[in-house]
């Protein structure tokens, strides 16, 4: 993966394009899914999030915790968040799941 963030727009163009190409090759599907690689904010900004759009990803992934209800889908840049699930414990991934909800409020 490259941090999109720094690709010129050839390199994120066929950053995309590829994957794109590798999934439906291997599973023999398209997808409407990308999930920005490494996920956090510096890892992509708004030109890759448009490039995205206009190749008809409807559903973007990101790292980044955020709050959102269905109207929110339908926003030209927002990210749906994720967490990575590896060898994390319990609490670990309790806390990842539930630190969204920490953004509410003021601790």
């Amino acid at each position: 993966h490259f941090n999109l963030n720094h690709c010129a727009l050839d390199l994120l163009e066929g950053q995309i394009t590829d994957t794109h190409a590798f999934i439906q090759q291997t599973l023999g599907k398209t997808s409407s899914h990308f999930a920005i690689p490494f996920g956090k904010k510096n890892h992509y900004n708004s030109t890759v999030l448009s490039l995205l759009r206009e190749k008809g990803y409807s559903t973007i992934y990101t790292t980044n915790p955020n709050r959102f209800t269905h109207k929110d889908l339908k926003r030209k840049h927002f990210l749906i968040p994720r967490i990575v699930v590896t060898d994390e414990s319990i609490d670990q991934l309790m806390f990842y799941l539930n630190r969204t909800l920490f953004k509410t409020y003021d601790l």
